[in-house]
């Protein structure tokens, strides 16, 4: 096993001391500092072989520091850690040159694991970049005697001449005055220009357009002559005789233009997966809306053939927040992977826990539970995403009568309240179903994790429910006891701006159908 030394960037300090506690343990020298700037500090006066990180740190984040400590020390393996999966957090990291990630709370295993990964890929690199080193000294060499002797061939000189033009790279020597001396054939395959026309030029006329500096790598754009443009990666060094005098300079260029596109085919590979997965999710969230359609669609028709026209016009007026629901619902499969916008306004839980509950309750979604509802009547309003709101509350009651299926007694009890000064509410979803394992509670909110039976969930509601929850700066507490039920309790701020009713205290016990 690869021992290292590792620099811990984390602000937390019981995770940061647990953190060395554990590389300790598992051989490792570590020090542990609690910002971005006291890192780049001490990275700037010692060696460590791999930066343990977490995402967000006070001031700098640890993304932007990894980025500054590569700039001094490129072959540095950086591990970044976070709490929670963010898209545009990965793809940053990744830009940065980040390829492994750990998720909070770290277990020991887990570590062990990512930090031989990380080591091993640093001996890996520092293995390739002697290998280039070594070949960028040979050439060297050869181009010192080719200058030397006005390029007279050898038997050596031929050899190393058919190894640089086999090399994968582009290699490009120059005078001191930057008139290009040689170039293997790799360079002329991707500038698509022969020897002849380039030799005795300025090399200017193929290396331009410098973008970045990366430690001793320069990040460029070159063209060619029919004007298309590629990426590449650039290095030059000086090549110095037996007296110490510069002589010549030798160019190694590498094409990224490969990497570049399998960097995007893999990104869209990654969206098509995640609309894949969130597919059933999506049908899921589709489904309902349309049973409420088709449900008051059916009830309309036969109250219109009973003679019944105020109750077929009522039931029709109910299709249309459903079919508004569904048309926002395809909106929101097209923007999918694009950010989206927060609707936060002003919203009554009582009306919304209304609206979700009722149409449930006339499509026989509840038909075999009894409800129990308890409707404060001084409930303040809270601020959210009423479309966002709605959801969280019928996934968390569907997820409780699909918990009761298989239970004799089956109450499902909704509570709203609010606290003495008025400064939050309380909704509480609570079941007799059969409960969850103490050991599952911790993984509920992890994307594709589900305790239900394969086929039956997509493991994606609950995180769903927690992002938006998040979004509308609610918690969610979990409470639950195999085979005597589950009780989930969201804590919203309340909207201390907005006027709340007086009305009596609503108190509802009815079954459901």
């Amino acid at each position: 096993m690869l021992a290292g030394n590792i620099l811990v960037v984390e602000d937390a300090r019981t995770t940061g001391r647990q953190l060395v506690d554990m590389l300790d343990e598992l051989g490792h020298s570590s020090r542990w500092l609690d910002s971005a700037e006291r890192g780049l500090e001490v990275f700037s006066q010692r060696s460590f072989d791999v930066v343990l990180s977490d995402v967000y740190l006070p001031g700098m984040d640890g993304i932007d520091m990894v980025r500054r400590m590569r700039e001094m020390d490129s072959l540095m393996s950086p591990i970044i850690m976070t709490g929670h999966d963010d898209q545009k957090t990965a793809v940053r990291a990744l830009e940065t040159g980040v390829r492994i990630f750990l998720r909070k709370p770290i277990q020991r295993d887990t570590l062990r694991s990512r930090l031989q990964e990380a080591l091993q890929a640093r001996r890996q690199e520092t293995e390739r970049r002697s290998l280039f080193a070594d070949l960028l000294r040979a050439r060297a060499d050869l181009q010192q005697t080719v200058v030397a002797q006005h390029r007279r061939l050898t038997l050596t000189e031929s050899y190393l001449d058919d190894l640089l033009d086999a090399a994968p790279f582009a290699i490009i020597s120059t005078d001191r005055e930057g008139r290009i001396l040689t170039l293997n054939s790799t360079a002329q395959r991707l500038y698509q220009r022969s020897e002849s026309e380039v030799l005795g030029h300025d090399v200017g006329i193929l290396l331009r357009d410098t973008t970045e500096v990366i430690g001793d790598f320069m990040r460029c754009t070159h063209q060619r002559p029919d004007g298309s443009r590629f990426p590449v990666l650039m290095r030059q060094r000086r090549i110095l005789d037996h007296n110490r005098q510069h002589i010549a300079r030798l160019y190694v260029i590498e094409d990224l233009s490969e990497a570049e596109t399998l960097r995007a085919q893999l990104l869209y590979a990654e969206q098509l997966t995640v609309l894949g997965q969130m597919a059933p999710r999506i049908a899921h969230e589709i489904k309902t809306p349309l049973q409420l359609v088709c449900g008051y669609t059916e009830l309309a028709m036969s109250q219109l053939e009973n003679d019944n026209l105020q109750g077929g016009m009522a039931s029709l007026r109910s299709v249309q927040p459903a079919a508004e629901e569904l048309t926002e619902l395809v909106e929101q499969l097209a923007k999918l992977g694009r950010p989206q916008q927060s609707g936060v306004q002003s919203i009554d839980l009582s009306m919304e826990t209304k609206k979700v509950l009722e149409p449930m309750q006339q499509l026989g979604l509840l038909k075999y539970c009894t409800l129990h509802t308890t409707i404060s009547a001084d409930v303040p309003e809270v601020l959210g995403d009423a479309a966002g709101i709605e959801q969280v509350l019928r996934n968390l009651v569907m997820n409780a009568v699909q918990a009761m299926e298989s239970r004799d007694h089956r109450l499902l009890c909704i509570e709203l309240k609010t606290d003495d000064r008025r400064e939050q509410v309380y909704c509480r979803i609570q079941d007799t179903g059969s409960g969850i394992p103490a050991e599952d509670l911790e993984r509920i909110f992890e994307p594709f994790f589900t305790t239900k039976e394969h086929g039956k969930n997509t493991g994606l509601g609950l995180p769903i429910v927690k992002s938006i929850l998040d979004r509308c700066n609610a918690r969610l507490r979990v409470e639950s006891e195999v085979g005597r039920g589950t009780c989930f309790e969201i804590i919203f701020p309340a909207n201390r701006s907005a006027s709340t009713g007086g009305a009596e205290t609503a108190m509802e016990d009815r079954t459901g159908g």
